[in-house]
């Protein structure tokens, strides 16, 4: 066996599932609760039907008699090792159980290894000394004696245990296995030798390959799922997790999915995890690269990212996860909704899809970056980086908007970007109306534009009745996915000729203030407003008069802006317009 160098690939060199305790551990049992679609194995050194079943603790520093007393980083494993028979016929003594203990960089410190031997014979080395190993030839190890086992096959996994423990000063493995009626199988050893009681933390369990750094390579459909069980020791214990951690250069080619949980775990064992592994495999292609997600504020859209064809079965559900490329995105971020695939036919494409909503935030707009992945636990794939564009915009109106009953007035309405706002992607937005009496019709000029834009809405009423209307314009962006609509809510006063005739008085009244006109050219202009309001306000209503008075109020408009005390424009303040005299003569009608 051989320790992990970093940055592992599959399940083992370092890419594992260990049990961690709160206090130091006194027994492990590893075991293969559920293994399903194994037929076959072969170790990519020594060929078919060789393995190990391997707990391998977390690293620790000793110092012992039998590291002659000097400070050593040290690591023991409790092994069942199936080597390949040697011939059609395999002997009862094809496995074996021992353990072997590991001084990590002792020779590459100390150029030697120690002269101390461990008791017994030496185990599978057949001497008792401690010797250089080969792999980088940094470290020194020994191997206990051996206790020769039966044959086993990798068919029968799901029956087959091991267990490490400590206590009564020694140190013992024991592999299980109810097939065989010699079972089981102990090897145990004086626990000075590197004094694991101390400081046994961790464990990893699993199936490896034979040694030397060799894989133990499964048949395709593969799934397995492990437990690993262990007493601990202490007080104030806390449930035991689950880190990301191995200790072994061994591997097996099954790929970590889903997760790994803690479960309830048998007397005497207080602290139990399990996890999975299978030969499930996939593969992902993006929609694009990179993404673009264009979003209104305070919106949310559905996007097509990719799709996920299934390499290698068994099937598993895959789920996709978003990660934030912005840190300022803060609450910003989008709340991702997840969404999970479970492929089961091998090479058909899935769509993949995710939900994002952005929360309603002034301070949430603009450009940000994303990257998206595919995920069955640790077996991970990138799917695309992301842009993700955040924008917002109103649409306003004037507040109080009037127009005669019968008769026509034009009002502006403005759709703007909001500051701030994302310009990638941008699309249509749309005007439209609601809320109109009964014999009033409208038009906006354009209906449709680029935020930001300007729109003029027109009214038209035809004998509609008077009063106060409250009116909805409806903005909509056609963005799809990530649109949405802004809305306006102007109030619609429809106004009898009396009722308009006061606003045309007060207009006169604001030039006589301005000193545009004398009291005695205002008082002219007004008394004949006055007359035609009063004569519109009879019980039958004198149109005759009032037209009178309105022609003459128009005459004397003209007159000065012939004297140049009135300018064509200000003329059309009073005259003009959709509330002016000749709408209002229009509406009488006159």
């Amino acid at each position: 066996m051989t320790p992990a160098p970093s940055e592992p690939a599959t399940v083992g060199n370092g890419n594992d599932w260990a049990i961690h305790s709160s206090g130091t551990i006194a027994s492990v049992k590893g075991s293969f609760p559920s293994v399903s679609g194994v037929t076959s194995e072969s170790d990519s050194i020594e060929g078919d039907d060789v393995w190990s079943l391997q707990i391998n603790t977390n690293v620790f520093s000793c110092n012992t008699p039998f590291t002659d007393n000097q400070k050593a980083t040290c690591w023991e494993q409790f092994l069942f090792m199936q080597p390949s028979c040697s011939s059609v016929f395999c002997v009862p003594s094809d496995g074996n159980v021992h353990i072997e203990y590991w001084l990590i960089g002792y020779f590459k410190t100390y150029q030697t290894c120690p002269s101390t031997d461990i008791p017994g014979d030496g185990g599978i080395s057949d001497t008792n000394d401690w010797r250089q190993d080969q792999a980088t030839g940094n470290s020194c190890l020994v191997d206990t004696d051996n206790t020769d086992t039966n044959t086993e096959h990798i068919t029968s996994l799901s029956q087959f245990s091991l267990k490490g423990e400590i206590g009564s000063g020694q140190d013992c493995v024991t592999f299980i296995s109810p097939l065989e009626e010699e079972s089981p199988w102990t090897t145990c050893e004086d626990d000075s030798v590197l004094g694991l009681s101390q400081s046994w933390t961790d464990v990893e369990f699993n199936v490896f390959g034979f040694g030397n750094g060799s894989q133990a390579n499964f048949n395709t459909g593969t799934s397995i799922t492990v437990e690993i069980d262990a007493i601990q020791q202490g007080t104030n214990l806390q449930p035991v997790t689950c880190p990301s951690e191995g200790f072994t250069a061994e591997t097996n080619n099954l790929n970590r999915v889903g997760s790994c949980n803690a479960v309830p775990a048998s007397a005497p064992f207080n602290g139990a995890i399990s996890f999975r592994e299978s030969t499930f495999q996939f593969s992902v292609s993006s929609q694009s690269n990179p993404l673009n997600f264009v979003m209104l504020n305070g919106g949310t859209a559905t996007f097509q990212v990719g799709t996920l064809t299934l390499v290698s079965g068994p099937a598993d559900t895959v789920t996709l996860s978003v990660n934030l490329g912005k840190s300022t995105l803060g609450p910003c971020a989008p709340t991702f909704i997840s969404s999970s695939v479970t492929p089961t036919a091998a090479g058909a494409a899935i769509s993949l899809t995710i939900q994002l909503p952005v929360p309603t935030n002034s301070n949430c707009l603009g450009d940000f970056t994303l990257s998206i992945s595919a995920n069955d636990g640790p077996l991970s794939q990138p799917v695309a980086p992301a842009n993700l564009h955040i924008y917002d915009f109103s649409v306003t109106a004037p507040s109080n908007m009037q127009v005669l009953t019968t008769g026509s007035n034009m009002f502006t309405i403005t759709v703007a970007l909001t500051p701030g706002s994302s310009t990638t992607g941008l699309t249509m937005v749309g005007l439209t109306l609601a809320g109109l009496p009964s014999g009033a019709t409208s038009g906006f000029s354009p209906n449709i534009g680029l935020p930001s834009f300007t729109s003029t809405l027109t009214i038209t009423a035809l004998n509609a009745q008077s009063g106060t209307y409250t009116l909805t314009i409806t903005a909509t962006d056609s963005h799809t996915p990530g649109g949405g609509t802004r809305i306006s809510s102007p109030s619609l006063t429809v106004l009898t000729p009396v009722q308009a005739l006061p606003l045309v008085f007060n207009q006169v009244n604001a030039f006589q203030t301005a000193g545009t006109l004398t009291m005695g050219q205002a008082t002219s202009l007004e008394s004949k407003l006055v007359v035609a309001i009063s004569s519109l306000s009879l019980k039958t209503p004198n149109t005759l008069a009032a037209c009178n008075q309105l022609t003459a109020f128009v005459n004397e408009v003209n007159g000065l802006v012939a004297a140049g005390v009135l300018t064509p424009a200000q003329a059309n303040q009073l005259l003009g317009g959709g509330l002016g005299i000749y709408a209002i003569m229009a509406d009488i009608p006159c």
